[in-house]
């Protein structure tokens, strides 16, 4: 049936005179009608464009289909319904910014399965360029708090083809460099926070302008200066203040200020309001206004009922910042006693002071220094940590002067060196504390026997001494040395870390310098072994010059005399008249005067054959 019906509609547009088409006719095709464009249109991006509709005997039943090109490529923009006895009009929104555009239009009746064509237009090609500025938005407020948070308020564009705004600086000095202080390409955009330092941002004066897609900018609004607002909390006596300087307000005449309190939920109350003064500050206790996050300064006239606000939001009410821990990375001692200290304080937040103490025992410790801002590397000139060692540790204060952290302790090493044995040196120091990882490795250096001003690792130990073997004990006087401490490393453990070390941290101990005047006279073997390969003579080693007297002795354990000798060149041979003696335990004895300085010592001596 409903063949029918369409064949039957078909017959009757034929019947009527009109040609119709089973698909939308082409170009090649007569135009029917034509499209008719208003010149002054062009230069708003707005195109205006109509046609009569009289041509078509069922025009209340025509539709016609416009298409726009601006890139050889059609596509439809709008399906109207035609006008009887006047003209069909569409308004094209295209805001183009010196585009040329073309435009086509198909009339048609649509039935219930397709449309029958009934012709297409001319083609109407325009050059559209948009010139028209948006309209103005004026510049509501601004204001900057103590920390340099700069706010800007102002209300949302309404021209249509509007893109976003642009800040100004007064004279085009601004941070950015240049007139434009910043640019948002989002018209619902009605606010703006940024950092700024608070003297140039109190310096500057500040205006805005409205832009539209072919970058087409308003006339610039009003300057206003920031308004310098601030809010803070003094957590040492519970009290909140909140200032308002109004003098890059907007409104003329104000004559009340009111504070208004923002709630987590985004609502906000009244708090309370004074008479207007610029720079007034309300005060209250925290207690009072603890459901509050942030607050809005507002200040209105009360004969016109006009208000302006300080855009404020960014003020949270809270305690003063606490602290981090406060660590010290290590102490050395220099080259001249003198020890270096370095400090690890967090400085991103307020805090009162760090104050470093110091301890010879470990026990009675006194302050030294107070800083309100520590350095990286502080040095300690008034002790001598080659003589004792020294403990630090220091406190850091939040800003009501109350301690909120100790560090750890952390001790100097102090190196001593001393005769061990037959050409042998023992070095020992305490263990370096502080490090809450510990001490990973002790690295011995020593000078540089051809330059003394060079220092060369020469071994590594896990413990707390050192051995030192040397030829003779006199080649090794004058010679100096250090111990390094490394602490363990720290490792990152996150789940993207390769187990690289963060760091190394160091400490070095005092210098020792190895001379005669630091060790003893002479050194007397627990040992003998009289084979030849090590020595063939047991007697005294060391400094055994400019002597007055000598005398040395061998007992055997009934206390018979078995050896004696007056001369420091001549040793006991481990015979008695040519005859070897049976390994045991056997006594020394031995006297040396030199000048004033007498030494009369007895011991014993393992003979091992």
């Amino acid at each position: 049936m409903s063949y029918y019906c369409r064949f039957y509609a078909i017959l009757t547009l034929l019947f009527l005179g009109n040609i119709v088409y089973s698909s939308r006719p082409a170009d090649t095709d007569t135009p029917v009608f034509s499209l008719i464009y208003s010149d002054a249109s062009l230069k708003d991006g707005v195109v205006y464009l109509r046609w009569s509709s009289s041509g078509f005997s069922d025009i209340v039943n025509t539709v016609f289909v416009l298409q726009r090109s601006s890139a050889e490529t059609w596509s439809d923009i709008a399906t109207v319904y035609g006008v009887a006895d006047v003209y069909t009009v569409y308004n094209d929104s295209v805001h183009a910014c010196g585009d040329s555009i073309s435009y086509r239009a198909f009339a048609g009746i649509p039935d219930l399965y397709d449309t029958v064509w009934l012709g297409i237009s001319d083609i109407k090609t325009l050059f559209v360029e948009d010139k028209v500025p948006p309209e103005y938005v004026p510049l509501d407020s601004v204001s900057v708090d103590m920390n340099g948070n700069l706010c800007f308020g102002w209300s949302r564009g309404v021209s249509a083809d509007a893109e976003g705004y642009i800040i100004l600086s007064q004279s085009g000095e601004s941070a950015q460099g240049g007139l434009d202080f910043t640019r948002f390409n989002d018209i619902s955009q009605t606010g703006y926070d940024t950092l700024l330092p608070r003297s140039q941002a109190l310096a500057l004066e500040f205006k805005l302008q409205v832009f539209d897609r072919c970058d087409n900018r308003s006339r610039i609004s009003d300057g206003l200066f920031a308004a310098a607002s601030e809010i803070t909390y003094n957590g040492c006596d519970d009290k909140v203040s909140v200032k308002y300087g109004a003098a890059g307000n907007s409104l003329e005449n104000p004559d009340r200020l009111l504070l208004y309190g923002l709630r987590q939920n985004g609502e906000s109350a009244m708090v309370t309001d004074a008479p207007y003064a610029l720079n007034h500050v309300f005060t209250m206790r925290s207690s009072d206004i603890s459901e509050f996050v942030a607050f809005r300064i507002v200040a209105r006239n009360s004969v016109t009922g006009i208000s302006a606000s300080a855009y404020v939001d960014s003020f949270t009410v809270l305690p003063p910042p606490v602290p981090k821990e406060f660590h010290i990375t290590s102490v050395s001692v220099n080259e001249d006693g003198t020890v270096t200290v370095l400090p690890n304080a967090d400085t991103s937040v307020l805090f009162g002071s760090v104050e470093l103490y110091r301890s010879d025992d470990g026990t009675a410790f006194e302050k030294v220094i107070d800083w309100k801002n520590p350095p990286d590397i502080w040095i300690d000139n008034n002790i001598n940590a080659a003589e004792r060692n020294y403990c630090y540790y220091g406190v850091i204060s939040d800003t009501c002067g109350r301690a909120v952290h100790e560090s750890e302790v952390h001790t100097t090493m102090l190196l001593t060196a001393a005769v061990a044995g037959e050409n042998l040196f023992r070095f020992s120091w305490n263990a370096y504390e502080g490090w809450s990882d510990g001490v990973d490795v002790y690295g011995i250096y020593e000078t540089d026997r051809q330059n003394s001003s060079v220092f060369t690792l020469i071994d590594s130990v896990y413990g707390t001494t050192y051995d030192l073997t040397v030829q003779l004990l006199e080649e090794a006087f004058g010679t100096q040395y250090f111990v390094e401490a490394i602490a363990r490393p720290k490792v990152d453990t996150s789940v993207n870390s390769q187990d690289t070390a963060l760091s190394i941290v160091l400490s070095r101990s005092n210098i020792v310098t190895l001379e005669t005047t630091d060790l003893p006279d002479f050194f007397m073997p627990t040992g003998f072994v009289p084979d030849g390969r090590i020595t063939t003579e047991y007697k005294p080693v060391g400094n055994i010059r400019n002597i007055s007297e000598y005398d040395f002795r061998i007992y055997d354990r009934t206390g018979k005399m078995i050896f004696r000798s007056k001369d420091p060149a001549t040793g006991w041979d481990g015979t008695v008249h040519g005859k070897k003696i049976p390994a045991g335990v056997y006594i020394y004895y031995i006297f040396i005067k030199k000048g004033d300085k007498i030494t009369d010592r007895t011991g014993n001596i393992t003979l091992v054959r």
